[in-house]
This record gives C-alpha cells, structure tokens and sequence, in this order.
C-alpha cells in the first residue's frame, strides 16, 4: 500500500518504513541518510539532486536549501551576465564545474546517469555502476534532527 507524506523529507518517514520505492517531489544536494535507513536493501529512490530554481522578471536565484548557498545571475549592461554569489560555497561555480564535466563527457544523456549511496559517500556512475565521471564522488549528508513533527 502506497504512502503519502507531506512534511521535511530530509528526516524520512519511520512509520511504515522499510519501503521498496522512495519517489521525492523535491530537491536535494544529497540524498538524506534517513532515506538510506529506511529503505530495503536494494530498494530505489527517485530525486532529481539540484539547487532549487526561481525566475523573478530577467532574474535567475538558486537555492541551495539545505546549506543556503545561493546564487542569483542576472543581465548584465555588457551584453553579458552578472553572477552574485552568497553562502558556504559558490553555488554557480558548482553548476559550472558540473555542466563542463558533463559537456567533456560527451554530453550525455540523463538516463546515463545512476547514482550509488551508502552511509559514507554517494557517488555518480556513467554508463554503468563501475564507471564514474571525474570528480563524481559526493559527501555524505550530515544527519540532521529529527525532533520536526510532520
């Protein structure tokens, strides 16, 4: 039987846990160690790991809601872009760096892509489980309380 949760999904759901499938209609920059805790060996989750994006007019913000890293990029007078940039670390220079890497790979596409977790680390994997792109290692998320009521 399906279970729907409105709530903080970043601590997960124990009620009925251990669950087959996770489907987040959220962001994440990393996948929540509560998720790994409470699924079965084996089980798959389905989360798209990004910044949140907001238009305002010509005006592009990112949000990275678990650490408030921001960036927000906007026109320039120079026929350019102007980049400002807030928080723990430079949110655009990680989009830059992830879009070059995956431009140096050959572009591929999304379905390419797979993502392995465990308590220690997550990491990306291109084409199959054994072969990850450059730079594809990601820390594991600190865990975070779980005294919020749903």
């Amino acid at each position: 039987m399906p279970t729907l949760v409105q709530g903080d999904g970043l601590i997960g759901y124990e009620a009925n846990a251990p669950y087959d499938r996770l489907i987040a209609t959220c962001s994440v920059r990393t996948v929540p160690p509560a998720w790994v805790r409470q699924m079965h060996p084996g089980g798959a989750q389905l989360a798209v790991p990004q910044a949140q994006p907001g238009w305002a007019e010509d005006i592009l913000t990112l949000l990275d809601v678990e650490t408030g890293a921001q960036a927000d990029v906007r026109p320039s007078s120079e026929d350019g872009w102007t980049v400002h940039q807030d928080g723990p670390f430079k949110l655009w220079d990680a989009v830059e760096d992830a879009t070059l890497t995956w431009q140096e790979a050959g572009r591929p596409h999304q379905s390419g892509f797979g993502l392995i977790v465990t308590a220690e680390a997550q990491w990306l994997w291109l084409g199959e489980p054994g072969r990850c792109p450059p730079h594809a290692t990601i820390r594991a998320a600190a865990p975070r309380p779980t005294t919020r009521p749903w």
